[in-house]
């Protein structure tokens, strides 16, 4: 046998003694690769009006073993060099940060989120700075410059999963800038879908962690503002004209909240309201595609260890 042959010979042999040897470590580390998230990005631009920047979306999708959970951020390009006039980043209604992936659009994909600081929402003040990260879970993370020296850092962490998001809101105030005295964080969804804009008839109703129930008359175009007890640690929001698309919310409790839900029979919003400047603010978002009762449930019996899991993860696992 010449060298060549000889060579090739005690790889071959390194190999099999090798795989021999670990064949369940080669299993799990392909195990650990297939379960990792992944990110897919695409980026849209649109020239809306003459006087008015480009109007841009970016389209981050979080691709899971089981789904695919898409972060949209809609905005315009409201600096320079694509715009030198003075315009918002973001209309008064309109645009931020949204969610799509199965019933995940329903917590609104078109902007479900917006935050106030002092009663100014800095999400129309400026664009954001957007970093990702994707391991075991998906993380994308959002930065607002506020005053001299301090920023607003929004992060969503989407779990292997694919079927919640953990969101966190981090103030990081210097001493050099006003005092923050409230912060409101606006969080809208359409459970059971977009039917009555469309004119389809509706019969939203939520339940909370306190056992309590709230229902709207169905097929009417109705408003209920309810105030949240403090020990409130949960929602689930549902249509029951509607098979499936109910949506759900876990949130902290932090001193000094104080929260409600403007029940809608078409979109519904949380308002989050905080006095002072909490050092961070977790809660966590949930859609179903499965039906009412059967998402309830599920629901219902992973809150307390969401709950946990929701204060302790760490973006950029």
């Amino acid at each position: 046998m010449n060298l060549k042959h000889l060579a090739a010979a005690s790889i071959a042999a390194i190999t099999a003694v090798s795989f021999a040897q670990n064949p369940l470590d080669q299993i799990k580390g392909l195990a650990q690769e297939s379960s990792k998230v992944k990110l897919d990005f695409k980026q849209n631009k649109r020239v809306l009006k003459a006087n008015q920047p480009p109007y841009c979306t970016d389209n981050y999708t979080f691709v899971t073993p089981s789904n695919k959970l898409t972060v949209y951020y809609h905005y315009f390009m409201n600096q320079p060099p694509e715009f030198t006039g003075k315009h918002p980043a973001l209309l008064h209604s309109q645009g931020g940060i949204g969610l799509s992936g199965k019933s995940f659009a329903f917590w609104y994909y078109g902007g479900m989120i917006r935050i106030y600081v002092n009663n100014i929402d800095i999400m129309q003040q400026k664009i954001a700075k957007v970093s990702t990260k994707c391991g075991k879970n998906g993380n994308i993370e959002f930065v607002w410059n506020w005053g001299k020296a301090s920023k607003f850092t929004l992060q969503l962490i989407v779990p292997s999963e694919g079927n919640r998001v953990y969101a966190r809101l981090i103030p990081e105030i210097s001493p050099q800038d006003k005092k923050v005295n409230h912060i409101k964080i606006r969080l809208t969804g359409y459970p059971g879908g977009f039917g009555p804009a469309y004119k389809q008839p509706s019969h939203r109703y939520v339940k909370f962690s306190d056992g309590k129930e709230e229902i709207l008359d169905a097929g009417k175009s109705m408003r209920k503002q309810i105030t949240l007890p403090g020990d409130v640690k949960w929602a689930f929001l549902a249509d029951k004209l509607q098979k499936n698309g109910a949506i759900g919310i876990v949130l902290e409790k932090i001193a000094g909240g104080n929260n409600s839900l403007n029940l809608s029979s078409y979109g519904s919003s949380f308002y989050l309201n905080y006095q002072g400047c909490p050092k961070s603010i977790n809660f966590a978002l949930y859609a179903f595609e499965t039906t009412n009762e059967i998402s309830f449930n599920t629901f219902k019996n992973r809150v307390s260890s969401d709950y946990q899991e929701m204060l302790s993860i760490k973006y950029g696992e």
